[in-house]
C-alpha cells in the first residue's frame, strides 16, 4: 500500500448508452401521446362542428322550402325527434331548441295560410252571391208581373186560354217562384246578420218549423219530434235557428225522394242542448261529407249549395256548433250542439 498507483475503471460508454435509449423510448412515447390527443382533439372537433352545422343546414333547406310555400315537415322529422328528446334530457341544445320552435312556427304559418285562404274565398263567395241575387231578382219581378197579369185575364174572360197555355203560365210562375228561393238563398248568405238572442223555448221553435212540412209528408214521410219533458229555454235568435232548421230539413227530405223517416230530437247533455235532425235517406259518401258546409258545393241538380252553410253560419251565431255523420245508404244525422241555458221560467 506504499505509494503504488491504483486504477479505477466506470463502464461509462455502456452506461450512456442505456441512458440515450431511455431518452428516446421517452421521446416516442411523447410523440404518440402527442399524435394521441391531437387525434382525439380532432375527432371531438368534428363531432362538435357536424353536430353545429347539420341543423344549421338543415334550417337552412326548410328555410327555403318555406321561402317556396312548402310548409309541411320543414326539418327532418326524425332527426327533429331526436333532438327533442335530447333537450328534454340535458336542456343545453339550443340548436335542438331553434329546430323545434322552427317545426312549430312552420306548422302555425300553415294553419295561417289555411285560415287566410278559406277567408279569402269566403269573401269571393258572399261577393258572388250579392252580384247574383240581384242579377236574379231585377228581371224576375217583370217576369211574375206579367204572368200573374195573364192568368187574371184569362179569368175574367172564361178561361178562354187552352189547358197547355195554362198549364205553361203556371210553370212559368213555379220557376220564377223557385228562382225567387234561390236568390233569397244567396241573399241570406251574402249579408252578415248580427244574432238578436233572447229567451227561447227550443222545442216551440221546432214546432213551428215542422209543422207546416208535415200535412204534405203525411203517407210518404214518417215525422217524428221527440223532446224531454223539463227543457231549459235557451238565448237564441228564433229566426236565424229557424232557417238553419229549415235548410236542414230541406236536405233530408231531398234525401229521402220516395219514402222514409225523420226524426227530430232534442237532448240534454250535461250544461248542452243537443238538436237533432235524422234521415233514413241514401246518406252521404265521405267524400261529400267531408264538403258538406263548403258553400256553393251541392250534390242536388237544382242546389245552391248554400243551405249547410247557411245553418252553420246560424248555428255558430247562436254561440253553437253543428256537426255531421252519414253512411251511405243509411242516412244522415246532423247534431247542433247549443249552450247558454237560463233557468227555466217566464220569459
Amino acid at each position: 500500500m506504499g505509494g503504488g498507483d491504483v486504477i479505477l475503471t466506470v463502464p461509462l460508454a455502456s452506461r450512456q448508452q442505456e441512458i440515450e435509449g431511455q431518452i428516446d423510448e421517452l421521446n416516442r412515447r411523447v410523440r404518440g401521446s402527442a399524435l394521441f390527443f391531437a387525434a382525439v382533439v380532432g375527432v371531438i372537433g368534428w363531432v362538435i362542428a357536424r353536430s353545429i352545422a347539420n341543423p344549421v343546414k338543415r334550417l337552412t333547406r326548410a328555410t327555403t322550402r318555406i321561402a317556396r310555400g312548402e310548409f309541411t315537415i320543414p326539418v327532418s322529422t326524425r332527426q327533429a325527434d331526436l333532438l327533442e328528446k335530447f333537450v328534454a334530457a340535458r336542456s343545453v341544445d339550443e340548436l335542438a331548441v331553434l329546430e323545434s320552435d322552427f317545426n312549430r312556427m312552420a306548422v302555425e304559418l300553415d294553419v295561417q295560410r289555411g285560415q287566410l285562404e278559406r277567408t279569402h274565398r269566403l269573401e269571393a263567395w258572399t261577393e258572388m252571391a250579392r252580384q247574383v241575387a240581384h242579377e236574379i231578382k231585377n228581371p224576375l219581378t217583370p217576369v211574375q208581373l206579367s204572368a200573374e197579369h195573364l192568368l187574371r185575364v184569362h179569368s175574367d174572360r172564361g178561361a178562354p186560354l187552352t189547358p197547355v197555355l195554362q198549364g205553361c203560365v203556371e210553370s212559368i210562375l213555379k220557376q220564377v217562384r223557385i228562382l225567387r228561393q234561390i236568390a233569397s238563398e244567396f241573399s241570406s248568405y251574402a249579408s252578415s246578420p248580427v244574432a238578436d238572442r233572447v229567451p227561447t223555448d227550443l222545442g216551440e221553435l221546432v214546432l213551428d218549423v215542422i209543422t207546416p212540412y208535415q200535412p204534405g209528408l203525411e203517407g210518404r214521410i214518417a215525422v217524428m219530434v221527440e223532446t224531454p219533458d223539463s227543457l231549459p229555454r235557451l238565448t237564441l235568435d228564433r229566426v236565424l235557428m229557424q232557417r238553419a232548421l229549415t235548410n236542414i230539413i230541406e236536405n233530408a227530405l231531398h234525401a229521402m225522394p220516395e219514402e222514409g223517416a225523420l226524426t227530430v230530437r232534442i237532448e240534454r247533455r250535461h250544461d248542452d242542448v243537443q238538436l237533432v235532425v235524422e234521415d233514413t235517406g241514401v246518406g252521404l259518401e265521405a267524400e261529400v261529407l267531408a264538403r258538406i258546409f263548403e258553400p256553393y258545393f251541392s250534390t242536388r241538380v237544382t242546389g245552391t249549395g248554400l243551405g249547410m252553410a247557411i245553418a252553420k253560419r246560424n248555428v255558430e251565431l247562436n254561440g253553437g256548433t253543428i256537426d255531421v255523420t252519414s253512411q251511405r245508404g243509411e242516412g244522415t244525422a246532423v247534431t247542433m250542439t247549443l249552450g247558454q241555458t237560463i233557468p227555466s221560467g217566464p220569459a
